[in-house]
């Protein structure tokens, strides 16, 4: 059986449970009222497990969210450990009778309340939602699709934050954008779901009613992505190209691909959406007043209850059950953390960072203190560069100097 359709022990019930997949934060600038703390406050509240981040065209709020859902997963499971200790003494102190009575107790107290953290915890999926430019990055036009890519493992993570920043540094015009080739070129590890709204990457085809066009599309993910491809399906409860469910769900079943339902979420509750209005004519230079403007087609795009989701779909289970799959596919450890990672400092052929760092601090020391510094100068000297080095921080300081003097050089102040 293909692995997607089977039930998801870990996350209960497909038919009673589901997780958001395409969800936009406050950075997604203007558009969406989130913070990535609320966000999983809402989530639990909501009775769901895991939530995706997937703001447009950039990972900006992707530390934020992982790193908060790691806080507050560890201080739920702060008394289960507690337990767990106090297990383990009564144990070791454990006689035949009652003390052997009052350690199975302890343990299996432990053991309940190390269930009910892990049943709390919320995994944070993290993802984007990238501008595809249909005719090549380099091309200046404006005209964009959008996917939705979930990094499944760290090499999603890497392939997605290498992506994003071609989007950024390669493909910039008016937004960040990739083209198919270079998804193509940076695929592993991601998942891929082809967007809502009236620019997903299917539902500029279908509207126009480019249903060949459409399907050639998807044929080209599907053999990017191959397994690793969901047709996204999304009901605002409006008719037309904002969710275009039966010409998505007809592709989907003509190339054999998997759907998985989304509600396109940009606020917390029905009622923020008056909100996320006045954001939209801020980010247009418009008052709400002007009936031209940019806005949502409608009330919905608000983080639904795992219910009625269900209820939304109840025609399509997978398209609900699948959403468990992929959560389940993608691990809350995508992003590795515990060290350093900092740019390399491009040295002259004959030195490394560490020594050319060492000849700028003595030539520094001689222009202060003359050509004849003290033993205790150049012994405080010695001392600085040796933190450095403890730390691996050579190449920052070399940047740091080196964007200072270029500053200098031209007459622009630096502070402080």
């Amino acid at each position: 059986m293909d692995p997607r359709l089977q039930t998801v022990a870990s996350f209960g019930s497909p038919m009673t449970e589901f997780v958001h997949l395409h969800v936009h934060s406050h950075y997604t600038l203007l558009e969406s009222t989130i913070t990535p703390a609320k966000l999983l406050r809402a989530v639990k509240d909501k009775g769901m497990h895991a939530i995706a981040i997937t703001d447009r065209g950039n990972l900006f709020g992707a530390f934020e969210l992982f790193s908060t859902a790691k806080e507050l997963a560890e201080k739920a499971k702060g008394p289960a450990d507690k337990a767990a200790e106090d297990a383990k003494k009564a144990r070791a102190a454990a006689m035949p009778g009652d003390s052997e009575a009052a350690a199975q107790l302890a343990e299996r107290l432990a053991a309940e309340l190390l269930a009910k953290a892990k049943h709390e915890a919320i995994k944070a999926i993290i993802g984007c939602q990238v501008n595809v430019a249909p005719l090549g990055m380099k091309e200046k036009v404006r005209d964009m699709h959008q996917l939705v890519l979930l990094a499944r493992d760290e090499t999603g993570y890497r392939n997605l934050s290498r992506l994003v920043s071609r989007g950024w540094l390669e493909g910039f015009y008016f937004e960040p954008r990739v083209d198919l080739e270079a998804i193509r070129a940076h695929s592993e590890g991601l998942i891929c779901l082809t967007g809502a709204g009236k620019d997903g990457f299917l539902n500029r085809h279908l509207t126009a009613g480019a249903v060949e066009e459409a399907g050639r599309q998807l044929g080209l993910l599907k053999e990017v992505f191959a397994d690793r491809l969901y047709v996204e399906l999304s009901d605002f409860g409006v008719e037309g190209p904002v969710s275009a469910i039966a010409g998505n769900l007809q592709l989907a079943r003509a190339l054999d691909v998997p759907v998985v339902a989304t509600n396109w979420v940009h606020y917390l509750e029905k009622s923020d959406h008056r909100i996320q209005d006045v954001q939209l004519a801020i980010e247009n230079a418009t008052t709400i007043a002007d009936t031209r403007r940019k806005r949502m087609p409608s009330p919905e795009f608000y983080l639904k209850t795992p219910d009625e989701m269900a209820e939304l779909f109840k025609d399509m289970p997978e398209a609900i059950s699948n959403s468990l799959v992929i959560a389940e596919q993608c691990s809350s450890k995508v992003i590795p953390t515990g060290q350093y990672y900092l740019p390399k400092f491009q040295c002259p052929e004959d030195e490394d960072e560490t020594s050319l760092l060492h000849h700028l601090c003595l030539i520094g020391l001689s222009r202060r203190y003359g050509d004849t510094p003290t033993d205790e100068q150049r012994e405080r000297l010695q001392f600085e560069l040796d933190t450095i080095g403890n730390m691996g921080f050579e190449a920052y300081f070399l940047i740091v100097a080196d964007f200072i003097n270029w500053a200098k050089a031209r007459g622009i102040p630096v502070g402080p």
